[in-house]
């Protein structure tokens, strides 16, 4: 046999549990390797490992987590981003939103385990940051387990305000997203009469078509202000309970329980 002309580590295969026996193995049925009593020398030091290295095509593979580790440096093998991190894993900024789902890149490795470069992980139809804000779960297709995947449960509505900044509903059942209907759209009929009440923003209309459980708002490209719900008869404002401001995302968000009918909500400084 002719002297190997590289070294390379070998990764993927050992991480993900392959299993070599000694020998002349044959993989996939057309590659042949050669597997030598291969000794490791670190720092004039010997070291073993459990798994052999082996030789293909004059290149030399040896074990990277043995390798890694003997050198101090930990091994991690990601599944879902088919990435091997030697050491620390890449800083990612905290505000940095590589997919476009509402999360920051580091929260998706670190808090949510979910994928930072898709925005719909589990691939249900709901971008992973929704799910999180209506606790659903990133992961799961069908969160509630009832038979039913979450993007026929939830109908995501976004409306392009005049202004530049826009509104983003969601909204959620317990049975199919069929047959039910939401409208959302600037009602402009209104428009004198909540600028009088200090509106800084069209008023917006939400109409529930069906049986919601409920429905989440977003108010995307203010900060300091506060949402209030108009009374199209009273002519009468009040404001929205519970609501929060999201300074990462730069948007206003809260949650009605059990909708009905229609809603008319505006901003105010």
């Amino acid at each position: 046999m002719s002297k190997a002309k590289n070294i390379k580590l070998l990764s993927a295969g050992f991480l993900a549990g392959t299993i070599f026996c000694s020998g002349v193995v044959y993989a996939a049925s057309s590659i042949k390797v050669d597997f030598l009593p291969l000794k490791y020398y670190f720092d004039g030091e010997q070291k073993t490992t459990s798994k052999p290295g082996f030789i293909y095509n004059g290149t030399v593979y040896v074990p990277l987590r043995f390798f890694s580790e003997s050198l101090g440096k930990e091994v991690e093998w990601d599944q879902k981003t088919l990435s091997i991190y030697v050491g620390k894993k890449p800083a990612l900024t905290k505000k940095v939103d590589e997919d476009g789902d509402g999360l920051n890149s580091q929260d998706e490795i670190e808090k949510y385990h979910t994928d930072p470069t898709l925005k719909d992980t589990d691939g249900d139809g709901i971008d992973d940051g929704i799910e999180i804000e209506m606790n659903l779960n990133p992961n799961n297709k069908d969160s509630d387990n009832n038979g039913i995947e979450d993007g026929e449960e939830i109908g995501v509505h976004e409306l392009k305000l005049s202004n530049s900044s826009n509104v983003k509903g969601s909204f959620y059942i317990k049975n199919k997203y069929i047959n039910h209907s939401v409208v959302l759209r600037e009602d402009m009929q209104y428009l004198n009469d909540v600028k009088s009440l200090g509106a800084i923003s069209n008023p917006i209309t939400v109409e529930i078509r069906g049986p919601y459980e409920k429905f989440q708002l977003e108010f995307k490209g203010y900060s300091d202000a506060k949402v209030y719900q108009f009374d199209t008869i009273n002519k009468t404002k009040e404001l929205v309970p519970n609501q929060q401001y999201d300074s990462n995302g730069d948007k206003i968000v809260f949650e009605i329980e059990n909708p009905s009918d229609k809603y008319t909500f505006f901003l105010v400084k």
